[in-house]
């Protein structure tokens, strides 16, 4: 098999379907070869192995999601030809928009697998060089290879990892997604304010209209050879899950960027995901009994309690395992305060606030990087102090006024 297509067949309950057709199809079917090493001895027949060698074992390794040629600048962008004997490897580039991301995947092995990835190289990227550029980047996955022939409806099961590392996003099925990936709550100096949801005179509301991530890649955290990379790139070892990264001469200022946008409609130029609809903008109701989350038209907000950014995530923010991330945040918030005595019946801030994020260490293969944005909320407050008037008086009723003028003040005989 080379570049081989495997595709669901849907209908089906299980791996085989009832009409003994299998669920994972291909086509043309290839069968498993037959070694007769001892005479006409069937290797793979356990009456007849006995200390005999076994022969006729073959190898698998996959990827996702398929492509049936391996072209342009971004994604996966070559493989290894069909007629080299080395192992497969599989060139990609992380897309400059987020949009545009390919998750790249990486068919490790079921029950029926090898551990293959025991030797000394395990869990090591590579510089472009050919030099050891991160250790223990890569947990001890086993593979499909090396297998015996397999009995009539045997298989051979893949477990998918991802080969690239993520930052943020989110990882859970339920829409608006609830733990992990990408959060934000708010600091409160005091407690009061957006936690008082059914109070409308002392309600805060904190809505965002729009999340941007501008992403960067560095080769290592400090020293050197700390240069951002002019693209994120490098060669994915599909046999033992090995990253030979590439790119990595740069500046100490020039960089590839990757744009990530997360707004309330989902779409637009740049936009990698839709924002959670408990958070944003578009999405509030104001009326005279205004508060948090009474009606489905009117929502909680971002309160003290963390909520992921997304409702859903079209594009994961994706790196190269072995680099340093580099993430530029930029948040478009509102904040509302309920206040009958002010035009529209509420005051009305819109704030952008902007922070840079970097990793001291690098990123690992099949790892999920959460981040959590804090919205912090001060309470305007006031300290007041009283002194006793001091008017210099002549005890006549005469006092001094301001540019040394004086005048007399008479009082009625008869105030006491």
């Amino acid at each position: 098999m080379y570049n081989q297509q495997v595709q669901w067949t849907s209908g089906k309950t299980d791996y085989v379907g009832a009409d003994g057709d299998y669920a994972w199809a291909y086509t043309p079917l290839k069968y498993w070869p037959n070694d007769f090493a001892d005479g006409n001895v069937d290797d793979q027949d356990p009456a007849a192995q006995g200390s005999t060698t076994y022969g006729g074992n073959v190898s698998f390794f996959a990827y996702a999601p398929y492509v049936s040629e391996a072209t342009g600048s971004e994604g996966i962008t070559g493989m290894t030809a069909n007629n080299e004997s080395s192992d497969p490897i599989l060139t990609y580039t992380v897309a400059s928009a987020g949009n545009d991301i390919v998750d790249l995947l990486w068919g490790t092995a079921g029950a029926n697998g090898e551990n293959v990835v025991g030797s000394s190289n395990s869990g090591v990227a590579y510089k472009a060089d050919g030099t050891a550029y991160q250790q223990s980047i890569l947990p001890s996955y086993k593979m499909n290879a090396d297998l015996t022939k397999q009995k009539t409806q045997g298989l051979v099961s893949f477990n998918f990892k991802h080969a690239l590392s993520k930052v943020g996003g989110s990882n859970v099925t339920t829409s608006p997604a609830t733990t992990n990936g990408l959060m934000i709550k708010l600091d409160l100096d005091d407690g009061k304010g957006a936690e008082n949801n059914g109070t409308k005179e002392d309600a805060t509301l904190v809505t965002v209209k729009e999340i941007s991530i501008v992403a960067k890649a560095k080769s290592a955290a400090s020293g050197d050879d700390k240069y951002y990379q002019t693209a994120q790139s490098g060669k994915f070892n599909l046999a033992n899950g090995n990253w030979k990264i590439e790119s990595t001469t740069g500046t100490s200022t020039s960089a590839a960027t990757t744009t990530h946008i997360i707004n309330q409609s989902g779409t637009g130029t740049n936009v990698a995901g839709k924002l959670n609809t408990d958070i944003a903008e578009d999405n509030i109701s104001y009326s005279s009994g205004w508060k948090h989350g009474t009606t489905p038209a009117e929502i909680a907000g971002v309160t003290t309690t963390a909520k992921n950014v997304y409702a859903t995530e079209a594009a994961p923010l994706v790196y190269i395992p072995g680099t340093y991330p580099e993430l530029t945040i930029t948040i478009d918030y509102y904040v509302r305060t309920y206040d009958g005595k002010v035009a529209g019946g509420y005051s009305e801030v819109e704030q952008v606030i902007t922070k840079t994020l970097t990793f001291a260490q690098a990123v690992q293969l099949n790892k999920q990087y959460n981040l959590l944005i804090h919205l912090g909320l001060t309470g305007v407050k006031f300290t007041a102090t009283v002194e006793n008037w001091d008017l210099d008086a002549d005890g006549n009723g005469s006092v001094e006024l301001e540019g040394g003028d004086t005048q007399s003040v008479n009082l009625p005989i008869n105030v006491q």
